[in-house]
């Protein structure tokens, strides 16, 4: 039997799980969240890993970056990563006011500018941040697809730019 709840706390609950936006001021005025996927790397991400989700071969992550609509840990050959996808959200801002926001938070975090950088015209841009003495690389991406619409996409790589196949 279901525990009974008054109709404010309903209310209150609706809000809380309803409401999808973020203050990107106050979600990455700490760098915390990145340095926590940072040190996951290291392992796999083996502690974020839930559910095992066979439609992206990985799982679903238990750790999800401010903001972000959803969160995954993909192995491939043998190479866990994580990423986090931004789906457009009006509150949030423009996907392009999402992608600059996310630049501006991992160079800070990191306090290195982008290794690389790469525009496939207006539907997909990305960045590439190699950390110094670190085999981990932090992409930074922009993308439009027909079925997916705007997205910004946050991954982070146990491998170095040079182990990455180019694009």
């Amino acid at each position: 039997m279901w525990p009974r709840i008054s109709s404010w706390s309903a209310m209150l609950l609706f809000l809380a799980t309803s409401f999808t936006g973020i203050d990107n001021s106050y979600a990455y005025s700490s760098c915390e969240p990145l340095k926590r996927l940072l040190v996951h790397a290291d392992t796999g991400f083996r502690q974020l890993r839930g559910y095992n989700d066979p439609r992206i071969r990985g799982w679903v992550a238990t750790y999800r970056m401010p903001g972000a609509s959803r969160c995954t840990i993909e192995d491939v050959e043998d190479t866990a990563y994580y990423s986090c996808k931004w789906a457009h959200d009006p509150q949030a801002g423009s996907v392009s006011e999402v992608y600059s926001d996310l630049l501006q938070f991992v160079t800070r975090c990191l306090k290195v500018s982008a290794t690389s950088e790469h525009s496939d015209g207006q539907d997909k841009q990305s960045a590439r941040f190699g950390i110094t003495g670190s085999r981990k690389t932090v992409v930074v991406e922009k993308s439009e697809s027909p079925s997916s619409g705007p997205l910004v996409t946050l991954y982070v790589i146990p491998l170095a730019l040079n182990e990455l196949s180019s694009e």
